[in-house]
């Protein structure tokens, strides 16, 4: 997997000894017995996105899922683990189609003028989807 140390959490001194992904300790290369649906994000259906964390209800999400959605939370924010509220996720976004892979899932949906576009983060990334923070207005 290729990921960027702080994207997926890692802190340098854990990356200096032979540090594996969460994935990876769960299911050891050559004790594979085929693909495992187990290792499916619980909000997307992407498979090309294979940054995932165990939540606290034992689920795997992509990171970047957990990190965009309104909803989940990361309790140890500079790991990215102890990822809780996973279900606040908008029912409805369950709904939404994919723009790119053509699959429901939890989709977030552009915010540029009228256009309502929906994707799945994973996917959003993949196909130069341009994500950024904004300030809600609720001065939260």
């Amino acid at each position: 997997m290729v990921a960027h140390q702080a994207c997926y959490g890692v802190s340098d001194e854990d990356a200096s000894g032979g540090w594996q992904c969460e994935r990876c300790t769960a299911f050891p290369m050559g004790d594979e017995k085929g693909y495992d649906a187990s290792f499916d994000c619980c909000v997307c259906p992407n498979r090309e996105d294979v940054a995932l964390k165990l939540t606290r209800s034992g689920e795997w999400i992509h990171v970047s899922c957990a990190y965009w959605h309104t909803g989940p939370l990361f309790g140890d924010t500079e790991r990215l683990t102890d990822i809780h509220h996973v279900n606040d996720i908008e029912p409805d976004r369950g709904d939404l189609v994919c723009a790119f892979c053509n699959e429901q899932g939890a989709c977030l949906q552009c915010c540029f003028g009228r256009c309502a576009v929906s994707y799945h983060v994973p996917c959003g990334f993949q196909n130069g989807i341009k994500f950024e923070l904004r300030d809600s207005g609720k001065g939260d």
